[in-house]
């Protein structure tokens, strides 16, 4: 079936497409293969006109750079924005190592020293976090998820050091933070994203638009900013090209070294080509012929104030005009194949396309409310802002199709007809599902990024690998659901049902919401292994406890070691800074290797970043000091002090230290910590203290190991001797370290707490005792030795002597 074709639609093919495509000048740009040609339009309401291949996907490039531009100015405004990335053109090329002389700043952001300068400004935590804030800023100028290229990214990053160089030469002059490898990551990763010549166009006409998507309706960018970007892309978008751009076709345009252009006709339209033959200014040759062809026909030159030679609105008026004459509503296409056929803008309310070929059409923002699409095939279809409520797609195959911003409501086996559909990669980001039932669906491999599943019906689905990624889930069924691997970050599960659910290697972050779950039991393994609890069901709340994350945290690695007495003091010292209630440790893990990491709980609002960098710089300056007291005390070599702190990382090592050492030594630090859950169990000491003392995985004293011997200076002791030496060591370093993280840490409130510990705990009385008996003053020395205490060892004798 042939549908009619618009006055602008012939206007480009004629014109332009059939004009240009023979024109084969230029150098092929790097990672392309193929001459494709493909050229856009998109009007500010939302029409879409395109000819040639406009589906190849490519890597944007630099048409990255003025969306991170805005998306920067969003974060920070222009003030600070500016003060450290300039708005002037530069003549040289758009990757010389060059400052402004005077300020010492990039000239602008769309030369590489400006775009890096930019890309080190997006707000985040860390690489991933910011760059799913870039790759969410461009879904909402596409209306499309999008993808990086992950071999073009590691191919920047290898050979990058061109680009290391500016990085290293913007950090001299505090441009950047320090964080250089990160930020370029960041950078190769944006300009790695996988973009089409739509796309293109779609961006333009969201910055015509006013940062307003005319497709979706989604506002972009603040448009107080859409200015800033688009007066930069019309005096810096073309490379060395840009002058001549200006005076020649006077559009505001970013090209990129990839053969996309991106042109914005303010308040009218964007454009979008893609042809990778580039000129010797690295622009693409016929996408410049195209921008010309249009400026010249239709008066787009900013400055133009001739009358044009063909009338825009007249061709598109054309095309309304030929779209109320081709109304497809309740047509009769059944079995017709429509994959060659532009559907754009037409009516297809109630059509009868069962058993229709839509493979890959464009169906956008179309209105599908009550078509037949039995059997339909739809693999890869853009259906990105779609009306199908009521739409019947039994067996239809949706495979690969693109259901971002569909309007699918009140869906269920009446209205809206999904049984046996094949949803296989279906991306459904921002569809609303509320009120679905999906039980026994099998969504594998399905993107929900997005998506509203408020009180939908989720029994026994298979969500493996699924990504949840801020899907509305509250009050949904998820019992008996297959989680596992799921992405859910963000989502919320307030008041769901998990009982019965396997949440294998399941994804969740502290935005993850798990209020009021209402859940018997869970799986942590397929197969129904590993049951939580291993036996009767969750109290109210516990299912929370168990699983949800800390609010924030901040993890603190140290790969080779850590000495626990230079921490506690940096440590101390950024509590007295940051506050003591904003601050704590919330836990310690032992790696492989004698590595550990420390995670600290801190502010929603707290800068992570900040946090990280000043805790291990007032940590290495103590370390430092400490050093100088070691090497003056153990009058020891580097090697020695080296094998020192080694020994010191292992925590129960401490008392091995102290003994193998034919010195008192009064610096050392002793700290234990909980093991799991197994180790504690095994233990039947209780303090009589209540303290809110973190959970630590790793490294502890385990009093059935270590020898009476490696305590303090005792030439002998007998095995009774030495079991309850080493018994009484382990309890009370334990004891000690509790009473360090209590509010009272004065050396009179902790030799109280420990008299009062001695009273009601007879067997600790008892070992120290003995440890007084054996080995006098000394011992009882070597056991309460603290950095942060000062512990008597004549009290203490006096407390084992009065009772």
């Amino acid at each position: 079936m042939e549908l009619a074709t618009s006055p602008l639609h012939r206007y480009l093919k004629d014109n332009l497409y059939d004009n240009y495509k023979s024109l084969n000048e230029g150098a092929l740009a790097q990672y392309e293969t193929s001459e494709s040609f493909g050229i856009c339009l998109v009007t500010k309401s939302g029409q879409v006109f395109k000819e040639g291949n406009c589906n190849k996907l490519f890597t944007i490039q630099s048409i990255s750079k003025p969306l991170v531009y805005g998306l920067a100015l969003e974060d920070h405004g222009r003030e600070y924005v500016n003060a450290r990335v300039g708005v002037e053109p530069t003549k040289e090329a758009f990757n010389s190592i060059i400052l402004d002389e005077k300020t010492n700043r990039p000239y602008n952001p769309l030369v590489n020293t400006g775009a890096i300068a930019t890309t080190d400004l997006i707000k985040g935590y860390r690489v991933t976090e910011r760059l799913q804030r870039i790759l969410d800023m461009f879904r909402r100028y596409t209306g499309r998820e999008h993808e990086i290229n992950v071999p073009v990214f590691l191919t920047e990053r290898e050979t990058g050091h061109y680009y290391r160089a500016i990085a290293q030469m913007m950090l001299s002059f505090g441009m950047i933070s320090n964080h250089i490898e990160e930020t370029l990551d960041l950078y190769f990763q944006q300009c790695s994203i996988m973009v089409n010549t739509s796309d293109l166009a779609i961006i333009a006409a969201t910055l015509a638009n006013g940062g307003v998507n005319p497709i979706t309706k989604e506002r972009v960018i603040d448009e107080h900013y859409v200015q800033d970007v688009i007066s930069l892309m019309l005096t810096c978008g073309m490379y060395e090209y840009s002058g001549e751009w200006a005076y020649r076709v006077g559009i505001p345009a970013k090209s990129s070294l990839g053969g996309g252009i991106t042109a914005v006709v303010s308040g009218r339209l964007g454009i979008g080509t893609f042809s990778p033959l580039l000129d010797a200014k690295s622009n693409s040759i016929r996408g410049i012929k195209v921008c010309e062809h249009l400026a010249r026909d239709f008066g787009l030159h900013i400055s133009n104030a001739a009358k044009p030679k063909l009338i825009l609105e007249d061709l598109i008026e054309g095309v309304n005009s030929v779209q109320r004459g081709a109304s497809l509503s309740g047509a009769n296409l059944m079995g017709e194949d429509l994959s060659k056929e532009d559907l754009t803008n037409k009516n297809l309310v109630g059509a009868y396309l069962s058993g229709a070929n839509l493979t890959g059409v464009n169906l956008i923002g179309l209105d599908l409310s009550g078509a037949n699409l039995i059997g339909a095939t739809l693999i890869k279809a853009n259906l990105s802002g779609a009306t199908l409520i009521g739409a019947n797609l039994y067996k239809a195959n949706l495979s690969g199709a693109n259901l971002s911003g569909a309007k699918l409501s009140g869906f269920g086996l009446s209205g809206f007809d999904l049984s046996e559909v094949n949803l296989t990669g279906a991306n459904l980001s921002g569809a609303d599902l509320s009120g679905a039932d999906l039980n026994r669906f099998d969504l594998t491999g399905v993107n929900l990024t997005g998506v509203n599943l408020t009180g939908v019906n989720l029994t026994g689905v298979n969500l493996t690998r699924v990504n949840l990624t801020r899907v509305n889930l509250s009050g949904a069924n998820l019992s008996g659901t297959n989680l596992s691997k799921t992405q859910a970050l963000g989502t919320d599960f307030t008041g769901a049902k998990f009982t019965g659910a396997c949440l294998e290697d399941w994804n969740i972050n502290s935005a993850t919401k798990l209020n009021d779950i209402d859940c018997q039991y869970v799986y942590l393994k397929s197969g129904e292994q590993e049951r939580r609890p291993s036996s009767g069901e969750f109290k109210p709340g516990e299912f929370t406890k168990l699983f949800q994350k800390a609010l924030e945290t901040v993890d603190l690695i140290f790969a080779d070691g850590i000495d626990w007495k230079a921490f506690l003091l940096s440590f101390k010292e950024l509590q007295a800074e940051y506050g003591e209630e904003n601050l704590s440790v919330q836990a310690i893990e032992k790696k492989s290797g004698g590595a550990f990491v420390i995670r600290l709980e801190v502010p929603p609002e707290a800068n992570k970043a900040d946090i990280e960098s000043q805790a291990k710089a007032l940590y290495e300056i103590k370390l430092n000091a400490l050093e100088a007291i070691y090497r003056n005390q153990l009058e020891a070599k580097d090697v020695e002090i080296e094998i020192y702190h080694k020994e010191n990382a292992n925590l129960w090592e401490l008392v091995k230290l102290a003994a193998n050492k034919p010195i008192q030594i009064q610096n050392t630090i002793n700290v234990t910590a909980k093991a799991d859950n197994s180790m504690v169990n095994n233990s039947n000491k209780e303090s009589n203290f209540n303290f809110q003392n973190p959970q630590f995985g790793g490294g502890l004293i385990n009093a059935d190991t270590v020898n009476a011997q490696q305590i303090g200076n005792i030439i002998s002791y007998t095995s009774e001797q030495k079991h309850n030496l080493a018994q009484a060591a382990a309890e009370i370093q334990q004891l000690l370290y509790q009473l360090s993280q209590t509010s009272s840490t004065t050396d009179e409130a902790i030799t109280e707490a420990i008299h009062q510990e001695i009273k009601h705990n007879p067997t600790l009385k008892a070992r120290l005792q003995s440890a007084l008996k054996a080995g006098g003053l000394e011992a009882l020395k070597a056991i309460f030795n603290h950095p942060l205490f000062n512990i008597p060892a004549e009290t203490i004798k006096g407390f084992l002597e009065a009772e």
